[in-house]
């Protein structure tokens, strides 16, 4: 997760914008999607806020709107100048509550929303809601977590109990042990899966040419020394094809 998206370019109005560029060029560099699935930008204190507006917040942006642009422009160059300079309509302390709970940017976004017909408090937090990235972020939260908690889940325990059969070999459980490896073998779907994490568990097939199963990477696991010999199990390493373009 990119957080504080909203401090990107000094609080300017196309931050998150900039933000999600930033973050689409992780998504495509090789070396960060080997370490996560996806990269999202995300504006916590813009959500957080917009979730938990005020009226009397709401009321005190409206009169901050009604100022004009270049003075108001002025003072939101940083905070403290935002805080301290004089001001009859919205007096010292309530600027200061503003900038803690919305930032330079919520504070900017806000009162350019008003300026353009937002007149209705609700609007205005659905807006700053749909802007900071937490619909983005929940979407891909379910994608990759609750859609596929089953095979997680599933995973988590034959990986225990791979361990289990490791660490304590007995000669009547080789049968399981060995069915448990093919399991794990044959996951091609696994979360450890480079492959996987490319191609994305919505994908029906991946276009690499070594993937071979229809719903996903034909991973290889690497060869495992004989059970029983005394080495230290780690989850088994996958080779999966390059990395395909995406746009």
């Amino acid at each position: 997760m990119l957080s504080r998206a909203d401090e990107i370019g000094v609080g300017r109005l196309n931050a998150l914008s900039s933000a999600r560029k930033i973050a689409r060029r992780y998504r495509s560099d090789e070396k960060v999607r080997g370490l996560c699935q996806t990269v999202v930008a995300v504006a916590g204190l813009l959500a957080q806020t917009g979730r938990t507006m005020r009226q009397q917040e709401f009321t005190a942006l409206t009169a901050l709107a009604e100022v004009p642009r270049a003075d108001l422009e002025s003072m939101l160059l940083s905070a403290d100048r935002f805080s301290r300079v004089e001001l009859d309509t919205v007096d010292s302390d309530t600027r200061a509550r503003l900038i803690e709970r919305f930032g330079l940017f919520g504070v900017r976004l806000s009162t350019t929303l008003i300026r353009q017909g937002t007149t209705d408090p609700n609007a205005l937090a659905t807006e700053l809601v749909k802007r900071s990235g937490l619909d983005d972020l929940r979407s891909v939260l379910a994608t990759q977590f609750t859609e596929r908690r089953d095979l997680l889940k599933a995973r988590s325990a034959l990986l225990a109990v791979d361990l289990v059969l490791t660490r304590e070999p007995r000669p009547a459980t080789a049968p399981l042990a060995a069915e448990v490896e093919r399991i794990l073998a044959a996951a091609t779907s696994s979360p450890s899966c480079a492959c996987s994490r490319r191609c994305g568990p919505a994908r029906s097939s991946c276009p690499s040419r070594r993937c071979r199963k229809p719903n996903g990477c034909s991973a290889r696991t690497a060869a495992r020394p004989p059970r029983g010999s005394g080495w230290s199990r780690r989850p088994a390493p996958t080779s999966c094809a390059p990395p395909h373009s995406t746009p």
